[in-house]
């Protein structure tokens, strides 16, 4: 069986082609004499890389770069913003938009206070030890909490 090497154009036989698993057939679509040559110039696995080869370190992707500004000048375009901001509060805003508004400004910091609505500790006089010192800190710590907010707001009353 014959194929024509894609590299040279010469047709063989199908054992001059070396084995490769990204094809379909498992076989290489170069021979092996022109899949030599191509390699020779790339890169292999435990190679050191060639000198000045690659983005320096810290060096920013200039396709990212491009994107990013291009995102920016939309942002700051006040018609675009506002009607982004009536698809937002509609939630007809699509998930790109969404996106480039968080890479571009940054995503907002999300925050969430739980309250109790009875007592965390409300168990009976048979609790442990090792309860009754943990609930000793927490109520502790409480009372840190609460006498130095109400430091905070006397410093600010009398700096005023």
């Amino acid at each position: 069986m014959d194929r024509t090497c894609r590299g040279c154009g010469k047709s063989s036989d199908i054992s001059t082609f070396p084995p490769d698993g990204r094809c379909k057939d498992g076989i290489s679509k170069r021979c092996a004499s022109c899949k030599t040559v191509s390699d020779r110039g790339k890169f292999k696995k435990g190679q050191a890389k060639p000198k000045g080869s690659g983005r320096p370190p810290g060096g920013k992707n200039k396709v990212t770069l491009a994107a990013k500004d291009f995102a920016q000048e939309l942002l700051d375009d006040k018609e675009y913003r506002d009607n982004l901001k009536e698809r937002i509060l509609s939630g007809r805003a699509a998930n790109i938009e969404m996106y480039m508004w968080n890479r571009c400004v940054g995503k907002p910091v999300e925050t969430l206070e739980v309250r109790a609505a009875e007592p965390l500790f409300s168990m009976d006089s048979e609790a442990t030890p090792a309860l009754h010192r943990f609930r000793a800190a927490c109520e502790e710590r409480e009372e840190t909490e609460e006498e130095k907010n109400a430091e905070g707001t006397a410093v600010d009353g009398a700096d005023s």
